[in-house]
């Protein structure tokens, strides 16, 4: 994951998870993404989650 360190100024993030199955969850993925976010002092402005849709078969429609 390439950071990008900004001075005094808030960085602004939409965070993303997906899973491929119906029977998983993009919750873990998203409690790990806040903290990233938390501990960068990041603002985020969207989460965004696809759920069961494989990530080899485009498009991902959340994310249009």
């Amino acid at each position: 994951m390439s950071l990008i360190k900004m001075e005094n100024k808030m960085v602004r993030a939409v965070i993303y998870g997906r899973v491929s199955t119906t029977n998983q969850n993009t919750e873990t993925q998203l409690l790990e993404l806040r903290d990233v976010c938390k501990r960068n002092n990041w603002n985020i402005i969207k989460e965004i989650t696809d759920n069961g849709i494989s990530g080899s078969k485009p498009p991902h429609q959340s994310l249009e």
